[in-house]
């Protein structure tokens, strides 16, 4: 895969879990004339690379959803939820 651009937040730590914290998209500069036109969609796809985690967390499997123990163990792709090594399996 080759990036076309990244990903820019403020958050902090836990902070990225918080659904109300925003972040930027930021496309390079050389592909800016690709987006011509994307205004009149009501919906993109965004593909991401997790940059900042080790091999160990990106071999994870199973989650508990939004990390409560109460609800059951689930497949990482539909966790929809922040990784969190003390939560997995």
């Amino acid at each position: 895969m080759k990036p076309i651009g990244l990903v820019e937040t403020e958050a902090k730590d836990d902070e990225v879990k918080d659904r109300t914290r925003l972040s930027k998209i930021i496309i390079y500069p050389s592909l800016a004339s690709a987006l011509e036109g994307i205004e009149g969609f009501s919906h993109i796809y965004v593909l991401f690379w997790l940059d900042k985690i080790s091999r160990k967390q990106r071999m994870t499997r199973k989650v508990h959803p939004r990390g409560r123990e109460d609800l059951p163990l689930v497949g990482i792709f539909s966790a929809r939820t922040i990784f969190d090594p003390t939560q997995s399996a």
